[in-house]
């Protein structure tokens, strides 16, 4: 009776989740909430990932995620950037996906076993551009990525799910769980992050200000002592 039970909650679970009208996308942010920065070839930036449910619709709204995923992809002027899962989003553990499709970088999380899912909260104002009234979210974890190729380069970077067979994003309870990825949109431009590569950082003006005065004390203590050389040779 009991196995029975649990084949109906997985079936209205099932039902659940084809029948809602969500709109859910993986939103990619700088860790600064921006999606654009100017960086330098050879450096790393930080990039968090979460799942909005643009209009708070959906079962994660409601219950929650017990676990979540996606992957990064770049679609570079030049050479692809590099990129690995940093860590993940809190509440989150770390797991190995049973694959690792196409992207330049993939990262799954759970939750702990029978802990409670993490909840979704809502969006900062301003930071989720697709996101409407009502939008909730969940933030999955950070990736690192390296920017390559010379300077004018850019890299777009969007996210999707793993596909397949690897349930990277569900929702409710533990034994009933819901398979949110097939609500999952793909990303558009409001959801990527775009790098792009100059040349090294210019200097503040204070900095220069700086520099400056460092410079002139210096040039004033070598005619100093080469002033001071001079009159001793004298003597």
């Amino acid at each position: 009776m009991k196995f029975q039970h649990l084949l109906f909650g997985i079936a209205v679970a099932c039902g659940t989740a084809s029948s809602a009208n969500a709109d859910l996308v993986l939103d990619l942010r700088l860790d600064d909430t921006t999606r654009s920065r100017n960086v330098m070839s050879g450096s790393s930036v930080f990039v968090d990932m979460f799942l909005v449910d643009t209009d708070g619709t959906s079962v994660m709204s409601a219950d929650g995620l017990i676990g979540a995923g996606g992957r990064i992809f770049d679609v570079p002027s030049g050479t692809s950037a590099t990129g690995s899962f940093f860590s993940p989003g809190t509440g989150f553990v770390s797991q190995t996906p049973p694959s690792v499709p196409p992207g330049i970088a993939a990262g799954q999380v759970t939750t702990m076993l029978f802990a409670p899912p993490i909840a979704a909260v809502v969006p900062g104002a301003g930071v989720t551009v697709a996101a409407m009234a009502g939008a909730m979210e969940v933030f999955i974890g950070t990736f690192e990525v390296t920017a390559t190729g010379g300077v004018g380069d850019t890299h777009t970077l969007t996210a999707g799910v793993f596909g397949g067979s690897d349930n990277g994003n569900t929702a409710g309870p533990v034994f009933t769980p819901v398979d949110l990825d097939g609500l999952i949109l793909a990303s558009g431009a409001a959801e990527s992050v775009t790098l792009n590569v100059t040349t090294a950082a210019v200097p503040e003006p204070s900095s220069l200000f700086v520099a400056g005065l460092l410079g002139v004390a210096a040039f004033v203590v070598r005619r100093r002592k080469g002033a001071s050389t001079k009159s001793n040779s004298v003597v």
